[in-house]
């Protein structure tokens, strides 16, 4: 939910004036109760699409009553199936890519050794929290911390999901995927990937806009082919499929794995696109994955048959993935956090920095706790102005008393939007506090936008993104 605003300056002001912490994000909101079956369905009346809400909201099951008697292929055996998104992190280590972490919608596939251990270490199956979501008719939103796959350790990584509906019975997909690992990584992603049941068919548009149909169950995986639009998973025994845009020039990769188990009925099959680094996928999109960058991806999902299927696809908007910057400097405030030795935290004190690096502050009473800083697990303490609850949350930027702030001055462009979003608690043994935050013209000091909130002494699973956001639009 946005509130749009003009910006009368080229140039934004974010001030937090508040007795509260400031975790790069916002305070909890409430979550509708997650019912016994932990599924949420939507649906114009034709088209419906499930989400597994013990699972990180994955989509397992994609239908149309109109087709197949309302068939479903989305396959559903294991964790890192389904219809998901996840990424592949990588390093360099001795002149070699090396896979560091897999963050992946659904959760971890357990009971296989901890990668990362010399000896090995068995762990369950765990789905990914979903921090928030809710759901109306034909319109589903969830926040999502993905676990890494191979460990079920949790990521700095946050999903946020938003899938709608139309009136011809087209599912439309957003997904907003915020990287707040310190590290740099290469990165592969797949966005999406679909795991099918029944499959024996793949469909997708060659170049000159005619439609190709690969039969007789190829196999995992078939050289990878440029994307001309979209590509179907299909059942041709029951005449139909699920068909979704990509993003135009991505590779695209298909095949399926005979023999393998299924929820339905087999041959299993999976169709993805890929923006890589070129380990797990063909190198022709070689991304970098800084600190603080958003990736947002969106396309289309249709069920038709192989007749009708192509047609519909073809008719949809072009599926996008684009790549954005956070324009917050220093937004996890551990970049300097490392320079503040002395407990608690206080700028300017025994040495410590006056701010963290990018911010202006009130002074005295805005500083840095977290695990980054130079006095941490020292025996003057940890981080002695904590909330209750920082899972998942690194360094954080506290403020005392009223009056109290840290600001920054963000350049904007005429002409664009942008999306301003925040974590904040209160320190442990306060109910709650108020935080106020502004977007402010530098120029003359004029209040563009102002949020209120009431923030508590926890970040349960990392209440980040889409909690609290403000739009604004620059002129």
């Amino acid at each position: 939910m946005f509130a749009d605003k003009k910006l009368v300056h080229p140039s934004l002001l974010f001030r937090a004036v508040a007795d509260a912490i400031i975790i790069a994000g916002i305070a909890t909101v409430a979550s509708p109760a997650v019912g016994a079956s932990n599924d949420v369905t939507i649906s114009n009346g034709g088209l419906s699409v499930t989400f597994n809400l013990s699972w990180g909201a994955v989509v397992t099951s994609i239908a149309n009553v109109n087709v197949a008697n309302g068939l479903n292929l989305v396959d559903t055996v294991g964790v890192g199936r389904e219809f998901q998104m996840d990424q592949f992190l990588m390093q360099d280590i001795g002149g070699s890519q090396q896979l560091m972490m897999n963050p992946t919608q659904a959760g971890a596939a357990g009971n296989q050794a901890y990668y990362q251990h010399p000896n090995g270490s068995q762990f369950p199956q765990v789905g990914s929290p979903v921090v928030n979501w809710s759901a109306s008719g034909n319109q589903f939103q969830a926040v999502i911390t993905p676990l890494d796959y191979d460990t079920g350790n949790p990521t700095d990584w946050i999903y946020v999901e938003n899938v709608s509906i139309n009136s011809q019975g087209i599912a439309n997909f957003h997904f907003n995927c915020y990287d707040y690992q310190p590290q740099t990584y290469s990165m592969s992603t797949e966005m999406p990937t679909l795991y099918s049941d029944s499959t024996d068919a793949f469909m997708y548009p060659a170049s000159n806009g005619s439609v190709q149909t690969v039969t007789a169950s190829p196999t995992w995986p078939q050289p990878a082919i440029t994307s001309n639009g979209w590509i179907g998973n299909v059942d041709t025994t029951d005449n139909i499929g699920i068909f979704y845009t990509t993003p135009v020039g991505f590779p695209e990769m298909f095949g399926t794995f005979p023999g393998d188990a299924v929820s339905g009925n087999p041959p299993l099959g999976k169709s993805n696109v890929w923006a890589d680094g070129g380990t797990y996928g063909t190198g022709s999109f070689p991304i970098t994955a800084y600190s603080g960058e958003l990736f947002s991806s969106q396309f289309s999902v249709a069920v038709g048959t192989q007749q009708t299927g192509p047609s519909l696809i073809a008719q949809q908007a072009p599926a996008e993935f684009v790549v954005r910057s956070d324009m917050i400097t220093n937004g996890v405030f551990s970049v300097n956090a490392a320079a503040y030795t002395a407990s608690p935290g206080y700028p300017s004190e025994e040495g410590n920095p006056a701010a963290p690096t990018g911010w202006i502050t009130s002074g005295g009473n805005s500083g840095i706790n977290g695990p980054d800083t130079g006095f941490y697990g020292s025996s003057n303490g940890y981080e002695p102005f904590a909330p209750e609850n920082t899972a998942g949350v690194s360094d954080f930027n506290f403020l005392q008393d009223k009056g109290a702030f840290s600001a920054q001055i963000v350049a904007t462009t005429a002409g664009q939007s942008y999306t301003l979003a925040f974590d904040a608690a209160a320190r442990a043994g306060n109910s709650s506090a108020v935080l106020e935050v502004m977007i402010m013209n530098p120029a003359n000091g004029s209040q563009l936008i102002t949020l209120t909130v009431t923030v508590h002494g926890s970040i349960t699973a990392k209440n980040r993104r889409n909690n609290r956001e403000a739009g604004v639009h620059a002129v």
